[in-house]
């Protein structure tokens, strides 16, 4: 009898634990979709906020003064990952910060005017002074201008210069830019300005 109330008991705890874990999974599996809405939901947002939120067509980014290299990466993450629908986003002025890293990494998004200004820089206010997330052909472009190509600071990501404002930033024009990202034609920077 009492390897009868074992098996009961075994065959009990089996039934409530396999019930247990299928709703554990359930559970885990509604978790996961929810964060998972909740990035995606993260990265239009993190669009919106670094092209502006009337992107019409063109989408024309506006001036941006931003330090939010996190938000210039989940912007350009919302385009790749059609997160947002693919649209041409075009920069045609000052571009800093978060919309330097955006412009970096959704580079077959862009086009760029003849009044492009890019401005790369490490942030000297902030505790982390390592240069933003950006492709290694504009990292080296950085790199030949500032000089600092030495292994120990390419290592440390310290090669960009530090700056307490836009003046200390190594700055690219349209002509050096159009080596990165493809010129706006005619038709698209006249759309910008409507």
């Amino acid at each position: 009898m009492p390897s009868l109330k074992i098996a009961w008991v075994a065959a009990l705890f089996f039934l409530i634990s396999t019930t247990a874990q299928a709703q554990i999974n359930q559970d885990l599996r509604a978790n996961q979709m929810a964060m998972f809405s909740a990035r995606v939901a993260d990265l239009k947002t993190a669009f919106e906020r670094v092209v502006g939120n009337n992107c019409g067509d063109p989408c024309v980014m506006p001036h941006n003064h931003g330090t939010a290299y996190g938000l210039g990466l989940a912007g350009a993450l919302a385009l790749i990952t059609k997160t947002v629908p693919a649209k041409l986003i075009v920069i045609n002025g000052l571009c800093v910060g978060e919309c330097v890293v955006f412009a970096g990494l959704a580079r077959q998004f862009i086009c760029v005017g003849p009044d492009v200004r890019f401005a790369f820089y490490r942030i000297a206010h902030h505790t982390n002074f390592r240069d933003p997330p950006l492709p290694e052909e504009l990292t080296t472009w950085v790199r030949v201008r500032t000089g600092i190509t030495d292994a120990e600071n390419v290592r440390e990501k310290t090669t960009f210069p530090l700056a307490r404002s836009l003046e200390d930033a190594l700055m690219m024009m349209f002509a050096d830019a159009v080596r990165f990202w493809k010129p706006c034609d005619t038709a698209t920077l006249v759309a910008s300005m409507k």
